[in-house]
């Protein structure tokens, strides 16, 4: 049996419950029942997706959840909205830890990019109500790559990507944001590692939300790894509506 700790954050319209010591892995719900009941579904998943990428991580079939810590009032799930910084965010990662993120972060890439890049613009562009494109959600990604480097420094590097792109440049630009985080994000001083960031700008000032780069690694992989999801769901939905008998992975 392995017992995970399991972190919460949310309000009344839902909460998001993270396992942190598997990072990614995420699962959310309308109440706390319901996000624990599927991160228990998530964790499998995340599971799979581990030994398909032939981690080294030991995996057990019974599994366990403790609730170590909750937060009140944070939505990361609703867009430009605050996240969480719980108290393991506060622990500076060591290089190992970073080496560890960005290796998860390279699978997640490469995954993302194996499902959209054969994709057609119709598919990519396609909109279903109330739904943001495949399009849409990758630009998405990038800006949200682009706003967590931000939350440490303003890098030259980054400030120099264009923020819009034509369609077609929506996947490199998104490609070139992840580059400078793979340059930036082991190579940072000790003193940044252990300090605590409440940025002023890029975000509602009124907010203050704290940040550390801990915290940035973890919504790096988190985030790519949610917009995955939605992406793999929106292709079904798609396959639905347009019968155009796509090879949804």
């Amino acid at each position: 049996m392995t017992l995970y700790q399991v972190y919460l954050e949310g309000n009344k319209s839902g909460c998001l419950a993270h396992i942190l010591s598997l990072p990614g892995c995420t699962a959310f719900g309308r109440n706390e029942k319901i996000a624990l009941r599927n991160l228990e579904m998530a964790a499998r998943k995340h599971h799979h997706w581990l030994k398909r990428h032939k981690s080294k991580q030991r995996i057990h079939q019974r599994l366990k959840f403790q609730v170590v810590q909750r937060l009140e009032g944070t939505t990361p799930w609703i867009s430009s909205s605050a996240a969480a910084l719980f108290l393991t965010d506060l622990i500076p990662p060591t290089k190992s830890e970073i080496r560890e993120y960005i290796k998860l972060l390279r699978w997640s890439r490469s995954d993302l990019l194996k499902l959209v890049s054969p994709l057609p613009d119709r598919i990519l562009d396609y909109e279903i109500p109330k739904r943001w494109s495949i399009r849409r959600n990758l630009n998405h990604i990038a800006n949200a790559e682009w706003w967590y480097l931000s939350r440490i420094a303003e890098w030259p590097e980054i400030m120099a990507i264009p923020e819009k792109v034509p369609k077609a440049k929506v996947i490199s630009r998104m490609e070139r944001i992840r580059a400078a985080a793979y340059r930036i994000l082991p190579s940072l001083s000790d003193s940044q590692y252990h300090q605590i960031y409440i940025p002023a700008k890029y975000c509602n000032k009124s907010l203050k939300e704290p940040w550390t780069v801990r915290k940035v690694l973890r919504r790096f992989v988190e985030h790519e790894r949610e917009h995955y999801f939605n992406i793999q769901d929106l292709l079904k939905e798609i396959k639905k509506v347009t019968q155009l008998g796509l090879a949804i992975r």
